[in-house]
Order: structure tokens, then C-alpha cells, then sequence
């Protein structure tokens, strides 16, 4: 797009967007914030990252545009409220150990608020960010052996494109598996010779850590779920302990009340109809999805179903990112109105 063309979007049609389509502002979705030159060399794992410019870009980006960033501790009260503000919230899923080293920081400097969500069995170690464990088995070797029973079948895993491709491929295996997904990362491993999938532990944080970032007054620590289902997986003898166990776990280590909930994965496809009761009865005051809205008027009705936008760390891009902020993308994108129009009897 050439400068031209950017200047008019922003002037024109930006503008015009922010005042009547960003509506109260939004909440931002993110996993973990790292260098640049630390990110993952695969593209799926490296859009959970966001480099540590990027994070300071749109912080600075947005308060200049006159967003207030707030916490998910205010957020309750904001959406209840008739404030004419626009808001931001930063979020981060998981429990990352690059939370607490560099994103606390660049917050911090920032004078910003920021949640962390957590999910208590990795930082119990029970169990590790899979999609981080089958990165490593693919970039370990050229060749990986699927481990179907009855067939010496392989994925060619030679070149960048070859390792991306065999990345995605046993990715949507697992995620098609369900709930024994899990299981089928370990019979993959098992098949190249590994005892069990490659732990990936050390990226997430330990409780120590955990409470060195909580000690921060910037900081919300919310649950995440104990071993981060897809919800929608579960039945309700499954759901309810993982919503209600982690919030417990998380108070116990902490010595704090834990109020806020995201939904592992989060999109309307990956949570039960019902979810706001199951939620409101663990005693959250607030649940944020992955359905990618801003805040609007009626979301005070919404607070366990509350949207959040991505931001991408494969795609990282200021103009489309304050593009999408400001509802350019639902201008555009006829697939994403109808998709947000269904989700209104979802919530």
C-alpha cells in the first residue's frame, strides 16, 4: 500500500471508523513478547509472539491516539458506567515466563496495566504448550514418522517449507483428535524415537516467578483453566473443576483473589452455550473469549463472554493493527459481520 493511499485511509476512513465503529475501545489478546531475534523459526508458534518493538509500538501508538489503557480489574466498571472514554486492555494467555522479563517491563514504563491468564498445570509442570513441544520435535529432524499404527507413513521435513507444512499438518491432526489429542503428540514422539514429546517446560513460568509478577500493582493474574481444554470438549463433571480448581490453585499460591477468566482458545466454536453460569458460579467477575469485537454499549450484560483481538506476531503491523481496532476490517469483511451477527445468540 503506497503512502498516499495510507495517508487517506488514516484521515478518511479511519476516522471516521473510529468514531463510530471502535465504539468503547477493545481488549488485545496476546501469548508471549519476545526480541525479535528470539522468536520461533515456524510461523504458527511465531504468531503467538510478539517482539518486544512491537509491544512498545502499540502502547505508544495508542495512548497517542488518546486510548486509556485500564485493567481487567476496572473493566467491569467501565463497560457499567457512561464514560464517553476509549479504552484498551492488554492481555496475555498461558503464563509465559517472557511475561514477567519482558513484557512487565515495557508495561511498567510504560504506566500500563496488564492481565496475565493462567493455566496452572503448566506451571505446576503436569503438562507443557504442546504446540511448542511438536516445534521442537520438527525442527530436531528431516524426517517425521506420523506413528500410524499399521503404516510406516512420514512427513518430509528437510526444507523451511517442508517443517512448515508438516507443523500444520500434525497440528490439525491433533486438534481434530479432541480431547486425546494430547496422546497423539506422545505416540508422534514415541515414533521418532523419543521417550515421551519434547518438554518444553522452560518457557513457562514457575510459581516463584509467578509471584514476583503478581507482586506488581500494574499486574491482574486471572485462570486459564488447569490443563487448557477446548471447553466445548468437556462434560460438565470435566468443565467444572477445570474452571473452578484453577482458580482455587492460583489463590492458594498467590494469596489472592482471583476474579477474571479466559477461555482456552476462546472462539465461539471452542465454548459451551452456558459458559457465563459455569463462570459466574466459580465467583469471576469477569471472562474473556477470542470472538474478535471491540467493547460496545451492552457488554456490561456480556461480562463473561467479553471480546478480544488478536494481535498477531507473525503480521506485525501498526497500520492494520489500528485498522482493525477501529473496525475497518468489519467495513471489509462481509464473512466477519455475519460471523459476529451468529455469535450475538451465542452470548
Amino acid at each position: 500500500m503506497n503512502n498516499k493511499l495510507k495517508s487517506f485511509i488514516k484521515k478518511g476512513v479511519l476516522g471516521v471508523a473510529g468514531r463510530h465503529i471502535a465504539k468503547r475501545g477493545c481488549i488485545l489478546c496476546m501469548h508471549r513478547v519476545l526480541p525479535f531475534e528470539k522468536k520461533s523459526p515456524l510461523a504458527f508458534p511465531r504468531d503467538l509472539e510478539v517482539s518486544t518493538v512491537y509491544l512498545a509500538e502499540i502502547i505508544k501508538h495508542f495512548q497517542a491516539l488518546g486510548y486509556c489503557f485500564i485493567s481487567m480489574d476496572e473493566m467491569a466498571d467501565f463497560l457499567e458506567s457512561s464514560s464517553k472514554d476509549r479504552v484498551m486492555a492488554i492481555t496475555f494467555d498461558d503464563g509465559y515466563k517472557d511475561n514477567l522479563d519482558f513484557a512487565l517491563p515495557i508495561c511498567e514504563s510504560a504506566g500500563v496495566p496488564m492481565a496475565v491468564y493462567v493455566t496452572t498445570n503448566f506451571i505446576d509442570r503436569i503438562i507443557a504448550p504442546w504446540w511448542y513441544s511438536l516445534q521442537s520435535l520438527i525442527l530436531e529432524r528431516d524426517h517425521i514418522f506420523t506413528g500410524n499404527p499399521g503404516k510406516f507413513e512420514g512427513l518430509r521435513a528437510n526444507t523451511q517449507k517442508e517443517k512448515e507444512e508438516a507443523y500444520l499438518w500434525i497440528y490439525k491432526k491433533i486438534n481434530e483428535a479432541g480431547i486425546e489429542g494430547r496422546d497423539m503428540l506422545e505416540q508422534v514422539s514415541k515414533a521418532n524415537g523419543l521417550s515421551s514429546a519434547p518438554s518444553c517446560d522452560d518457557l513457562m513460568m514457575t510459581w516463584d516467578e509467578l509471584r514476583a509478577l503478581n507482586d506488581s500493582p500494574l499486574v491482574t493474574i486471572g485462570g486459564h483453566t488447569v490443563s487448557h481444554p477446548r471447553l466445548i470438549w468437556c462434560d460438565d463433571r470435566e468443565l467444572k473443576p477445570e474452571i473452578i480448581d484453577s482458580k482455587a490453585r492460583l489463590e492458594e499460591e498467590l494469596d489472592c483473589n482471583v476474579t477474571h477468566l479466559s477461555y482456552p482458545h476462546g472462539s465461539e466454536h471452542d465454548i459451551p452455550v452456558g459458559i457465563s453460569d459455569s463462570a459466574t458460579e466459580a465467583g469471576y467477575q469477569t471472562a474473556v473469549t477470542t470472538i474478535p469485537r471491540n467493547l460496545c454499549k451492552g457488554d456490561e450484560r456480556l461480562l463473561w463472554t467479553l471480546p478480544r483481538k488478536n494481535v498477531s506476531g507473525e503480521n506485525e503491523n501498526l497500520f492494520e493493527l489500528e485498522c482493525s481496532i477501529k473496525g475497518l476490517n468489519l467495513i471489509l469483511n462481509r464473512r466477519l459481520r455475519q460471523r459476529l451477527k451468529a455469535v450475538t445468540s451465542f452470548q
